[in-house]
């Protein structure tokens, strides 16, 4: 099932990247996008998404082992608690600064795409929320050996892209384009705040695969909890420490420097490293 929901996921992946792709062409406003999305995402697999595997299903997995269902789910409460606090306050922080943020990952963006950019920020940041609970919840899941639901959860997530951008989307305009010479030329294309619709779908999409999980939870019994000192929750800090050292390389180094480079170059830049990733990481599933 994790195999199968893996290629599926992997597979509306590469529909959206070409649905993009087709809509939007290599342009400033899906540079925007591309930045808008990597921002949260970053602070999410630098954060939470290494948990999972290397501290949060082994925790969980001693904790139902030794101690049962009740305290298994106390532990899954003090988790996803400690986890909403610490991801909504981001969350504000990313709204309130996301002009600031965006110029740091793009320096090289002119006014107008770092506006766009830092909109489409502030209307993806609440993803983050909703990502973290999904990894917290998929995480309990896997401890019970449950993995049909969080196999899904990736069809779900692109599958909700590509369906709210194509029927959010402007349709085809005839736009004014003020050439050098200072004539005015028609051409056709869409409004350069099309691409909302694309992040619009990404936010639906972390809410969709964090809702498809509840039903797992039938008979769970959470209830709000801020107990930061549970042991659970210190084992799980030892255990993920030295792997959040190795991601800090990746999610903030490498991230950071490639999409200030990309954000240097030509428009479209950054479309052109995330398709060529997307092909290359594709048949890996």
């Amino acid at each position: 099932m994790l195999a199968l929901g893996n290629i599926g996921s992997r597979a509306l992946g590469m529909a959206r990247e070409v649905m993009i792709t087709t809509l939007f062409g290599a342009s400033s406003s899906v540079d925007a996008f591309y930045t808008a999305t990597i921002v949260p995402k970053t602070i999410y697999d630098l954060l939470v998404a290494g948990h999972v595997n290397s501290a949060i299903v082994p925790v969980l997995s001693e904790s139902e082992a030794k101690n049962g269902l009740k305290a298994f789910w106390q532990t899954v409460s003090v988790l996803v608690t400690l986890l909403t606090a610490m991801l909504a306050t981001l969350t504000l922080v990313l709204i309130a600064f996301a002009p600031q943020i965006i110029g740091f990952v793009g320096s090289g963006y002119n006014a107008a795409t770092t506006n766009l950019a830092a909109s489409l920020l502030q209307l993806t940041a609440p993803a983050l929320i909703f990502l973290g609970l999904f990894s917290a919840i998929s995480g309990a899941l896997y401890a019970l050996h449950q993995f049909t639901l969080p196999a899904l959860a990736g069809v779900v997530f692109n599958g909700c892209i590509v369906l709210i951008t194509l029927f959010a989307v402007p349709s085809v305009q005839v736009l004014p384009t003020l050439l050098p010479n200072g004539l005015v030329a028609l051409t056709a294309g869409r409004p350069p705040g099309a691409i909302q619709a694309a992040a619009l779908g990404w936010l639906v999409g972390s809410v969709a695969q964090f809702l498809l999980l509840l039903p797992g939870l039938r008979g769970a019994k959470l209830r709000p909890s801020f107990n930061w000192r549970h042991p659970a929750v210190r084992q799980i800090a030892r255990l993920y420490a030295p792997v959040m050292f190795t991601l800090i390389i990746d999610t903030l180094v490498v991230r950071t420097f490639s999409y200030n480079l990309a954000s240097n170059t030509i428009p479209g830049a950054l479309g052109y490293m995330n398709w060529a990733t997307t092909l290359i990481q594709f048949p890996q599933a």
